[in-house]
């Protein structure tokens, strides 16, 4: 029995004839396989480009693409008037701070000895002090816990949480809450009195 014939004729352009023993269909293509009896191949005039001949290939520049290359933006922008920021005394420097205990602190309340304030401040019920002071964590905050308590507060929670010693006291008017760590061999802590809701 005759094995069928296969011939595929691809180029540029053309159109190819497939014809296979009782059929016979058209396509277009661009390379040329040609096989009888057994598959085809490609010549070597129309096999696909190497990675060669890509690299050989122009590039494509921007030029190329007709894109504009003058969009018209200023290149001269002169000076900055000298009056368009804001000078130092537009800005507020007093935000409240002070270096002395809040008009509203508890009188029998004291920092440690030698104690120096950071910052501190009383708003809308709530007054806090951040200092600075000799000794350890555990002295500090050991002193601080005596005098809250001799003003009759009540211990609520306490402990050491990576170095943090954290407390906190209440009483029927108001709530203390101590936190007191160090830090390159300072101590420092922070005293926050709110009032009870």
């Amino acid at each position: 029995m005759r094995r069928p014939s296969l011939r595929i004729a691809l180029a540029a352009g053309t159109l190819v004839a497939v014809s296979l023993t009782g059929c016979a269909t058209q396509i277009a293509g661009t390379a040329s396989i040609a096989g009888g009896g057994g598959g085809g191949q490609l010549t070597a005039e129309e096999a696909p480009p190497t990675s060669e001949d890509v690299a050989a290939t122009e590039p494509i520049v921007p030029e190329d693409l007709g894109l504009p290359t003058d969009l018209g933006l200023p290149t001269d922008l002169g000076e900055l008037p000298t009056d368009a920021f804001p000078t130092d005394d537009v800005f507020p420097t007093d935000f409240g701070f002070s270096t002395d205990l809040p008009a509203d602190w508890p009188a029998g309340l004291a920092l440690p000895e030698g104690a120096s304030i950071y910052v501190a401040a009383s708003e809308t019920g709530t007054s806090y002090v951040v200092f600075e002071a000799t000794g350890s964590v555990e002295d500090v905050a050991a002193f601080l816990d005596a005098e809250i308590l001799s003003l009759g507060y009540t211990s609520q929670t306490s402990g050491n949480y990576s170095g943090v010693a954290v407390a906190t006291y209440e009483n029927s008017g108001s709530m203390i809450s101590v936190a007191v760590t160090e830090y390159d061999g300072t101590t420092s802590g922070t005293v926050t009195i709110a009032a009870n809701p």
